[in-house]
């Protein structure tokens, strides 16, 4: 049965540098009506049973049976989800962490912890099958939170398995050796690692192609790893700390600055006053296991229990190809962009709608527009108690800056001016007209465009011929962007005094040009864009890096105009290609372009 999708619109608005102002619009457009525990566990997006669509999976507790269960809800189309199947159901309570296809057997794994100090694998039975049947297991001390992630650490192409025992303050990888089977290779055993809630940041900071891992400890202490360049063999290679009571909430950032590093995001908790704050501190690499911290913000943090975590992720949001962070802390949710020179904190969200015990967020392009999807997951609370949890998925929102409008008369027809200043997330326009009063309007031309991000000025022409002398005549134009459907501009109005009409086409200079494909790299679904200046024969393939032929994905006739395919990461016989680099090639007329994309897990 499809969820009841509700509906809300954030809006918010910052200066962010000179006289540049963004506005930044999510809209609402999925919900689905179980959601994360309390601290328990991610929220995680994969297509498990390589179906082309992804699933949401999250780990629930609910005030009827099962009370406590893992559930995957799949991405049907048009926004909505439906439950593709109960995972795991039953007590002690399960928490959700990491899901990929780790043991190199083409079916989904997924690492779940329960609460009795188990980490487990759960697998799919096949190909075409959700991941619900366990099939390796280690105990550990820990009887709370453990954070389990899938990472090939070392890069000797076997998955890894990095885990936290809190109680016995001890960091654990185990490697893959076979069709579900891992073993230990490394032991950490430290002090301060006591606090059940720190997550790891893993990726190579420094650019040495070395993977790093951190995560924060209790005091606000923060402890870097990074392999040696020996198989299986870690070594600890920075230490910092931070004024917190102790760090939570541990990110890598997909290189937000723009420099080919990543950075990464210590999320804490301390007290000022009397009064908890949250606080995100961002660092980067300054030199070979180097790092300084660059930014730093903070908000008010009214959760009685303020040491639980949140967990933040980071995405590409406005698909201009650069990633923003995403930051959860109980009821907020908050997004940070680099600006060309710093960060800088776009938005902010509250949950108080619901009275949201915790969040935790994931952002994945679900619907494969090529704008990646925020997913907010948590419990639901009503007069101090959890009574159930929800998931809401928020999409950002197309924007227009209007230039002008007007309206003349020919002695054909009134012609219809309009241009732009900018373009963001906009598919088109609708030309709506209403004859001798300002009511009554209906839809008389349509533009059909896919503009991801345009700051040139930009004009449409339109005439209208089906007129009659002595009448006034009103437009408005209405952008068709996403997830927005009230801008318009105008109205303004003319009285025809011409005698005859004739319609011409809009007048619409096109240039030849290739987008590069959004997102990239990509995991399922990407978007190629391109542009033709005249009509005429067009062929857009993808080749593997050996110069095969992967996928025809355009070959006919086009008339002038911007395009858009998606490409689902098929060959030419519906199967899916392996991880890699692939090229894309356009031809066109005496015109052509080559583009390089990265499928990635």
């Amino acid at each position: 049965m499809y969820c009841i999708m509700k509906r809300a619109l954030f809006i918010f608005t910052v200066l962010l540098t000179g006289s540049i102002c963004w506005a930044v619009n999510f809209k609402q457009v999925g919900y689905i009506d179980k959601g994360a525990w309390e601290w328990y566990g991610l929220v995680k997006t994969y297509d498990t049973n390589h179906d082309g669509n992804k699933e949401i999976i999250t780990s629930c507790r609910t005030q009827v049976a099962p009370l406590e269960a893992v559930y995957s809800y799949e991405y049907k189309g048009n926004n909505t989800y439906i439950l593709g199947d109960t995972i795991w159901a039953g007590t002690p309570y399960p928490f959700v962490w990491d899901v990929n296809e780790a043991d190199g057997d083409g079916f989904t794994d997924l690492t779940m912890q329960n609460n009795n100090a188990s980490n487990n694998v759960y697998e799919s039975i096949d190909y075409i099958s959700y991941s619900k049947q366990i099939v390796w297991s280690y105990n550990t001390q820990t009887i709370g939170v453990a954070p389990t992630y899938f990472y090939d650490l070392d890069r000797d192409g076997k998955y890894d398995i990095l885990t936290v025992d809190v109680d016995a303050e001890s960091v654990f990888v185990f490697e893959n050796n076979g069709d579900n089977q891992y073993n230990i290779v490394w032991t950490y055993n430290g002090t301060g690692l006591a606090e059940n809630w720190s997550t790891f940041a893993i990726a190579d900071f420094d650019g040495d192609s070395l993977t790093e891992f951190v995560t924060g400890t209790s005091g606000g202490n923060m402890i870097l790893w990074e392999h040696t360049g020996i198989d299986n063999q870690y070594q600890q290679v920075w230490f910092d700390s931070i004024v917190a009571y102790c760090s939570y909430d541990n990110i890598a950032l997909k290189d937000l600055d723009g420099d080919g590093n990543p950075e990464f995001v210590i999320g804490s908790h301390y007290n000022s006053g009397g009064n908890w704050r949250a606080k995100w501190s961002f660092f980067k690499s300054t030199g070979d296991n180097q790092y300084a911290k660059f930014y730093e913000d903070s908000l008010y943090d009214n959760h009685l229990l303020g040491d639980y975590y949140s967990a933040s992720y980071s995405g590409d949001i406005d698909g201009d190809g650069k990633v923003e962070a995403v930051l959860a802390r109980n009821n907020n949710w908050l997004v940070y962009k680099w600006d060309g020179s710093q960060v800088q904190r776009i938005f902010k969200a509250y949950a108080t709608d619901n009275n949201r015990d915790n969040t935790v967020i994931t952002v994945s392009d679900m619907n494969g527009n090529g704008y990646d999807e925020i997913i907010e997951s948590g419990s639901i609370d009503s007069a101090g108690y959890t009574i159930g949890g929800e998931t809401k998925i928020w999409e950002i929102c197309g924007e227009i800056i209007w230039d002008s409008l007007n309206a003349e008369n020919k002695d054909s027809c009134i012609q219809v001016k309009w241009s732009t200043a900018k373009q963001f997330a906009n598919y088109g326009f609708n030309l709506w007209r209403a004859v001798g009063a300002d009511s009554n309007y209906t839809i008389i031309y349509e533009t059909n465009d896919i503009i991801r991000l345009d700051t040139a000025l930009l004009s449409y022409t339109f005439n209208d011929s089906n007129v009659t002398t002595g009448i006034t005549y009103y437009y408005k134009v209405q952008a068709k962007a996403l997830n927005d459907s009230t801008l318009f501009f105008g109205p303004v109005n003319v009285l025809y005094t011409g005698i005859s009409g004739r319609s011409w086409e809009p007048v619409i200079a096109y240039s030849f040009k290739l987008g590069q494909n959004a997102p990239n790299p990509f995991t399922h679904n990407t978007t190629i864009t391109y542009q033709i200046p005249k009509s005429g024969m067009v062929n857009l393939t993808v080749y593997n890096i050996a110069g095969q032929k992967v996928k025809e994905l355009v070959n006919g006739n086009k008339p002038a105009g911007s395009y858009s395919v998606v490409w689902n990461k098929q060959d030419e016989g519906g199967r899916p290609v392996s991880n890699g680099v692939y090229f894309y090639c356009i031809k066109a007329g005496k015109d052509g372009d080559i583009k390089k994309m990265v499928i990635i897990k």
